[in-house]
């Protein structure tokens, strides 16, 4: 470099100072300042930060306007302009809803677009094609999630059992038509497998899980 700016008889140091300095902190800032220009120029609300996750883990696939992201997925979008979302089932799961909890809103329908009004979490959820309980992860450490599908202003009731037939731990919770996630914070078992019993509208569910000692 310190040839060419030789001979164009150019200052080195004033390249320099552009490259290593003035051109990295705008572009760390360049982001924002693009993004506030958008809002005012197109007159939009605000911007929300969206983080996209599908429901059991690895149960499917979403393809975000033409991304197809590795789930989970986050990123910042402008309220009032409409994206694209569509699910895709993995072999052996169906695809039930869409849930983004901060509006109460749900679709059963694997094509939406619409835009977002406040930071959350829209979750593409899939029930199991051959079961209707299903625990994520599995093995585990603190706490799983189980999968359990129910019907409109239904309840489960759901108790974790060890070898021996005692329940360990046991829980209750409203659920709606079609996947629920049902949280098991059992960090205070020990390691070991263990049955999930669930209950819901008159159907009795199982399903085996396995605790693993943190490390």
């Amino acid at each position: 470099m310190e040839r060419h700016y030789a001979r164009w008889n150019c200052d080195q140091w004033y390249w320099q100072e552009h490259a290593y300095t003035i051109i990295p902190q705008f572009a760390e800032v360049r982001q924002d300042l693009v993004r506030e220009d958008v809002l005012e120029w197109y007159d939009l609300p605000n911007m929300a930060e969206l983080r996209f996750a599908a429901f059991p883990e690895g149960a499917g696939t979403i393809h975000l306007n033409s991304l197809q992201p590795e789930l989970p997925f986050t990123g910042t979008y402008f309220n009032g302009n409409a994206i694209d979302l569509s699910a895709f089932a993995e072999e052996g799961f169906i695809f039930d809803h869409w849930e983004y909890a901060e509006e109460q809103f749900t679709s059963t329908s694997e094509v939406i677009q619409r835009s977002f009004a406040m930071n959350g979490t829209i979750t593409a959820f899939f029930r199991d094609a051959d079961a209707t309980l299903h625990a994520y992860p599995n093995p585990f450490v603190d706490a799983t999630k189980i999968s359990v599908t129910g019907v409109a202003d239904g309840w489960v009731n759901i108790s974790v059992h060890d070898v021996q037939g005692r329940v360990v731990h046991t829980t209750g919770q409203a659920v709606g038509d079609g996947v629920n996630a049902v949280v098991l914070p059992l960090s205070a078992l020990s390691s070991g497998i263990y049955l999930v019993r669930a209950e819901v509208a008159g159907t009795i569910l199982h399903t085996s899980i396995l605790k693993l000692e943190r490390e």
